[in-house]
């Protein structure tokens, strides 16, 4: 296929049984490719991808690792965030994303804990499908767009780059949507009672920040070579991800995501 164009026909029909439950790519028209001379991940979407069968069961992502189980969930909640507050959200996408928000607050953390419980492990299954359902109706944001330099550059696993980015981007977003900030809390059921929207907004990014220390997530991102010196490298990177910024509720400026690499360095170290 030649670069800048898509397929034009379907393949093989495709039954698909995801082994983690994070990227929900059972269920998106996304694949996601290197591209070496550029250290960045591109992403090619049509809908001839979107599989003609998908089986979800918890017993194929049992095995898992704690460490790899956490990362790939907080990819899905990640999903299911980003759609929620993209500009491209709609009434279809929201019932999905509210859903899946609540299963994945519901059973995360179980799963890390005790990965042999498959009704946690169902639940993180079914969020992650809905993240991906989610993504073809309305797509993703600004924590996608960048980590997509910490992976092709740096090759730091996907969900784990979305993780670190996770708390720091939400913070960065949550003045340009305080209501859907609001509706999320409620969807983790958050005590929002006699609060107001601001300070549930506060509440909730305080929830992302609690995610990734209870999961253990965390990244040296001095051993993989990143520094406040490649950060002009990273925004380069990822201004070039205009498929996704421009779905973020929010216009970040050059200078608005160096702070938010600086911060992730400085929590990083």
């Amino acid at each position: 296929m030649v670069r800048g164009t898509k397929p034009v026909e379907r393949g093989v029909p495709t039954l698909m049984v995801p082994t983690t439950a994070g990227t929900g790519s059972e269920a998106t028209p996304n694949a996601i490719v290197l591209v070496p001379e550029e250290n960045l991940k591109v992403g090619i979407v049509t809908d001839l991808m979107i599989a003609d069968c998908v089986i979800l069961d918890p017993a194929m992502t049992a095995g898992l690792p704690p460490h790899i189980t956490a990362n790939t969930g907080i990819d899905a909640l990640c999903h299911l965030m980003e759609c929620y507050i993209s500009k491209k959200a709609n009434p279809l996408s929201d019932t999905f994303e509210l859903q899946g928000i609540k299963l994945v607050a519901k059973s995360i953390r179980e799963c890390y804990k005790n990965g042999s419980n498959l009704k946690a492990r169902e639940k993180m299954l079914l969020a992650a499908c809905y993240g991906g359902i989610c993504i073809a109706s309305s797509s993703t944001t600004a924590i996608h767009a960048l980590s997509y330099p910490l992976g092709g550059r740096y090759h730091i696993p996907h969900g784990l780059a979305n993780a670190i980015l996770m708390p720091l981007v939400m913070d960065a977003n949550k003045e340009a949507c305080l209501d859907k900030y609001y509706d999320m809390a409620v969807a983790m059921e958050l005590d929002v009672n006699g609060k107001s929207k601001q300070e549930v907004a506060d509440m909730f990014v305080k929830e992302l920040y609690a995610f990734n220390k209870d999961l253990n997530i965390k990244c040296n991102l001095q051993e993989k070579g990143i520094s406040e010196d490649v950060i002009p490298e990273l925004v380069e990177g990822a201004s070039k991800v205009t498929r996704l910024l421009g779905n973020n509720p929010k216009f970040f400026t050059h200078e608005e995501m160096a702070d938010i690499y600086r911060k992730l360095i400085e929590a990083n170290r």
